[in-house]
């Protein structure tokens, strides 16, 4: 609620213009249209004890909050207060800030665990392959020291055991990339358009 309000107090200085000064301290120097310095102050104006000055020092127009040079005035501000209009344009814009940030983060978040889990299944994929095709030449080796049927049915066996249990683990992390990838279709983009399904259902055994 905090990070709300501060987007909309963010957001109604978008629509006044606004300068921050110091006591002492000028504000704007020549260089400028003086009815411009004077609007720029009033829009930073939002107490009544609040007192501006126009000095002129060395030739040169000066405002400051504070009595400066040999004959200051004293101008009469005052401050244009938001219309409820206004207000409510004001918290809409943060709060559609917010939302926006909020679906960047965590787009973020998701896009990095679906390449996580991609480089994952990619890992397996290829670790499978590798052990498959070891154990492959290790039966064929074999086959000529010992009984070869009974070591043939020995090593199927183990094939068998090391491909399923490989398998498991891949379909396992597909299914969780699939949630992934769904997750993050269902983000809206900027303008109400939902992201593409990329390529959820895919063999990931292929």
């Amino acid at each position: 609620m905090t990070e709300l309000i501060h987007l909309a107090n963010r957001s109604l200085e978008d629509m006044h213009w606004s300068i921050k000064f110091s006591p002492r301290q000028s504000l704007l120097r020549a260089g400028f249209a003086p009815f411009v310095c004077i609007a720029t102050l009033a829009t930073s104006i939002q107490a009544a004890d609040v007192k501006v000055y126009e000095c002129d020092q060395d030739g040169t127009l000066t405002f400051s909050q504070e009595p400066c040079g040999d004959q200051p005035q004293q101008l009469d501000i005052q401050y244009d207060q938001p219309d409820q209009e206004q207000t409510e344009s004001a918290i809409s814009a943060a709060r559609n800030r917010q939302f926006e940030a909020d679906n960047i983060a965590q787009s973020d978040v998701l896009d990095n665990e679906i390449q996580r889990t991609e480089q994952q299944i990619n890992r397996l994929q290829s670790e499978r392959q590798e052990r498959l095709a070891e154990m492959s030449q290790q039966e064929f080796r074999g086959s000529e020291e010992r009984d070869e049927e009974a070591w043939i049915t020995q090593m199927n066996q183990k094939m068998e055991s090391v491909d399923q249990d490989y398998k498991a683990r891949i379909i396992s992390e597909t299914a969780r990339l699939d949630r992934l990838r769904a997750q993050r279709a269902a983000l809206p983009r900027p303008g109400g358009v939902q992201s593409s399904p990329g390529n959820e259902g895919t063999n990931p055994l292929n």
